[in-house]
């Protein structure tokens, strides 16, 4: 049998949730809420296998809402999103946080509406109740966990004495909350500027539209990554979800390469295989920046574009959603600065033209200063 929670601001559609889960055999509606106040003892006491969450009740709160559920009992869960929902910062950010897949509501709250999507809903949820969930219970900080197995296996890292200084490009890594961020920064850059490549953990289906999204609200060419795709001045490439994105050095540039794996840290894209892909290819020639996120992704990778002569970047903890990444990075001594996203896009800029980052407010460690 498999125990459903529903947290459902309209009691109808709750009514209606429930009525519809009765008829199937496996199934059973065991806590019907519409306060998330009270949602996280409701999921102690009634220990479901599937959560239903309306997005609609939460905003913007989503991603930090979900962090919080999480810890107090890993629940695989089901967001239910109207229509104008689908494609949004805060979804990204709320799947990243522990959601396992979603549900677009039916425009109308009667049992006719919702019988039209009952075969979709039931089904996910069964495929749900089988999929292990993503463990965030832990603090935002975890050890470093990556394999450097897994890192080697996709691509090896360079000894110190191929050090290169590429031509210059800002590679750029985030997770849960690195959408606004990237909303955010990517804004308040200009022409001319350097190549900038990015990696937003994001499933495969978001990618692209994520990248259109980008580039209507920004002055730079933003795209979804391409196997082969040229980095070129004023362009933006955002890492296709599914696979690896490395780079590649091309005559007086680079381009982007696509891996079919391994995953690197669970994830494909990861940010440790790009910033490593940099080290190799740009060294002192790069940029590298680790924004919000969950885990320890592009720690190691960050820590490898330094110590090859790049320039490093963290986002500080006040402006991140979810200190993880940045932290763990600072954690190595990967970051020579810890910025706040508010000053984020000033120091891209002084990178984009100096090729190195302002002395203004230098941490107390070395700052390195990249060669022309």
């Amino acid at each position: 049998m498999i125990n459903v929670m529903i947290l459902e601001r309209s009691e109808v559609v709750s009514t209606t949730l429930r009525a519809l889960l009765h008829v199937e055999p496996d199934m059973k509606v065991v806590a019907t809420i519409t306060d998330p106040v009270t949602a996280c003892e409701t999921l102690k006491i009634y220990a479901p296998d599937v959560l239903m969450l309306d997005m609609d009740l939460l905003n913007r709160k989503a991603a930090t809402f979900l962090l919080e559920l999480m810890s107090c009992r890993t629940t695989p869960t089901i967001l239910m999103l109207a229509e104008d929902h689908v494609d949004t910062p805060e979804i990204h950010d709320a799947l990243l946080a522990g959601a396992v897949d979603s549900l677009v509501k039916p425009k109308g709250d009667t049992l006719s509406y919702w019988l039209s999507i009952a075969p979709e809903m039931t089904a996910k949820i069964r495929r749900v109740a089988q999929t292990p969930p993503r463990r965030h219970s832990k603090p935002s900080f975890w050890p470093l966990t990556a394999t450097t197995a897994e890192l080697d296996a996709l691509l090896p890292l360079a000894p110190p004495s191929q050090r290169v200084t590429g031509p210059p490009v800002v590679c750029i890594g985030a997770s849960a909350g690195g959408t606004r961020a990237l909303e955010h920064l990517l804004s308040r850059l200009h022409p001319p500027h350097v190549p900038i490549v990015v990696v937003q953990h994001m499933p495969a289906t978001f990618t692209a539209t994520f990248a259109r999204r980008l580039n209507s609200i920004s002055e730079l060419e933003v795209v979804e990554g391409e196997n082969g795709m040229p980095t070129l001045p004023n362009r933006v490439i955002v890492a296709k979800g599914g696979v690896q994105t490395l780079l590649f050095a091309v005559d007086a540039g680079y381009r982007t390469v696509h891996r079919d794996g391994p995953a690197v840290n669970f994830q494909m894209p990861s940010v440790d295989a790009l910033f490593r892909s940099a080290a190799n290819v740009a060294g002192a020639g790069a940029l590298g920046i680790i924004l919000t996120g969950m885990g320890s992704d592009g720690a190691q990778g960050l820590l490898e574009m330094r110590q090859m002569g790049a320039a490093t970047v963290a986002q500080d903890e006040a402006s991140c959603l979810v200190f993880g990444m940045p932290q763990a990075a600072i954690h190595l001594g990967a970051a020579m600065r810890v910025v706040p996203l508010d000053g984020m896009a000033d120091l891209i800029t002084a990178f984009s033209r100096e090729r190195h980052l302002p002395y203004e407010h230098a941490p107390d460690f070395p700052l390195q200063v990249l060669r022309h």
